[in-house]
């Protein structure tokens, strides 16, 4: 192997060692990101009594929407929550995959950051 070639495949390496990390600060960012959003949704009218109280509404047909509009509430929290641990798992997973390249990478540069020297053209 040349030297010249030795020092291309280096700055290759070093050109793709960046872009890696690059990708991996943009995955940390959107990971953090995605962990501090909160997907905390509350049913605000509570239950059929606060309803009656606060509204002045009552009955069996207040009550069963008050019930119905609860859950609907509680089934999208978890839908979201669902989600949420979807995708970081996929964050996590694609993070994971780019620091094992990198460290590859890296790896390269260092073998032949020694192996330049002892070369000639």
């Amino acid at each position: 192997m040349k030297k010249s070639d030795a020092i291309k495949q280096r700055d290759e390496a070093v050109s793709k060692s960046q872009s890696l990390s690059n990708e991996i600060s943009d995955i940390k960012i959107a990971k953090s990101n995605l962990e501090n959003c909160d997907v905390d949704l509350k049913y605000l009218l509570e239950n059929a009594e606060h309803i009656e109280s606060t509204h002045h509404l009552a009955g069996k047909k207040y009550e069963s929407n008050a019930q119905n509009e609860e859950k609907v509430v509680n089934d999208l929290k978890e839908f979201l929550d669902t989600k949420k641990a979807g995708v970081l798992q996929s964050l996590n997973l694609k993070l994971s995959t780019l620091l094992f390249s990198k460290g590859i990478v890296d790896s390269q540069i260092q073998m032949l950051n020694v192996l330049i020297p002892t070369l000639k053209d």
